[in-house]
């Protein structure tokens, strides 16, 4: 493997051969980050903000955005280099302005709000592939919200991810989908070396009651328990969404318009009151199954603890890390929610 150093136009200012440690981590539904140490022993002109690096067997292209030197008398001072995935330029951006979402599917909805930057807030370079199909639609408003956290909320919801790659001098942005795959990790095929499981129910909520604009008596309301839960079973949140306006450039909302904006703003949220249930392991990537042949990001895989949990789970995140004792991946599975 190689690391190439690449400035602002892409183009190739150095190559990285004798790095200490270096920590590559991907992300499903928004974007990634690396930590790389080099020995402090020359001058490196590259470490700047701005400048990128990239793998010979890799897609993923991650930003420099910090650089700290850390001194030790015993084993040297070491340049510890960090930043976020390409994808992070998503976050540069707030949808500054009211913008409606009327019937559009998710990744048609995100090409148009990353398509309203336009003069000098527009995102040059940036191709958009929208060739994804996804069969449910969305009807909803933002106003001030990060560009990116609303990226990764849509993509979580409806279960897909997105992901940047450099092409021709330009950034192509594309959606994909994870594929069922048969692979399994357990220790039954010894390639499960170690792993923590978790759930957790804390922040769980499916039920959400929406206030739209207005005051007292005459808010606008809806309300939405999409699984019918009763009882011990029903746990309630409030969702304050008087930044929906009824008002728009193109006139006035009809009632049940405005109440579609309200439900899917209920949906977001309830997307972030999810059940969490997810296995964080270490494999062993070179034995019965390979990393990106029989598995990758996104993929949905069978995971067992060998203490009788077993579950579908989609892939996540990978981290990879080289340091002194070699390379290891760490996958993070996050079990399919219906």
């Amino acid at each position: 493997m190689e690391i190439y150093v690449l400035d602002k136009n892409f183009e190739t200012v150095a190559v990285i051969d004798d790095f200490t440690s270096l920590l590559w981590v991907k992300k499903y539904y928004t974007c990634g980050n690396f930590e790389l140490c080099l020995n402090a022993d020359k001058k490196y002109n590259w470490i700047k903000y701005g400048n990128m690096l990239a793998r010979d067997d890799d897609e993923t292209v991650m930003k420099i955005e910090k650089c700290k030197i850390q001194t030790d008398i015993e084993n040297g001072d070491t340049f510890i280099i960090s930043g976020r995935s390409l994808e992070s330029i998503l976050s540069y951006r707030v949808i500054a302005w009211q913008t409606n979402i009327d019937n559009l599917s998710p990744v048609k909805a995100i090409k148009s709000l990353i398509e309203a930057n336009q003069g000098y807030r527009r995102l040059d370079g940036l191709v958009i592939d929208d060739s994804l199909e996804i069969p449910e639609t969305m009807s909803t408003q933002y106003t001030g919200d990060n560009l990116m956290n609303v990226v990764t909320e849509i993509c979580k919801r409806f279960k897909f991810g997105f992901k940047m790659a450099l092409a021709g001098g330009n950034i192509i942005l594309s959606f994909y989908k994870g594929r069922k795959t048969d692979v399994i990790f357990s220790p039954e095929f010894d390639n499960l070396i170690s792993s923590e499981y978790e759930f957790d129910y804390t922040n769980f909520a499916n039920c959400a009651y929406i206030a739209g604009e207005g005051e007292g008596g005459y808010r606008k309301w809806s309300g939405i328990n999409p699984t019918s839960a009763t009882f011990l079973d029903l746990k309630e949140i409030f969702v304050d969404a008087k930044d929906i306006s009824s008002k728009t450039s193109g006139g006035e909302l009809s009632a049940d318009e405005y109440r579609k904006k309200l439900v899917e703003r209920g949906y977001e949220k309830l997307s972030e009151h999810a059940v969490t249930e997810s296995f964080e392991s270490e494999i062993a990537h070179d034995t019965t199954f390979h990393y990106n042949e029989d598995y990758r990001l996104g993929d949905i895989v069978t995971v067992s603890n060998g203490y009788g949990i077993q579950s579908e789970s989609r892939i996540t995140e990978i981290i990879e890390s080289w340091d002194e004792n070699g390379y290891t991946l760490v996958p993070t599975f996050e079990e399919e929610q219906e």
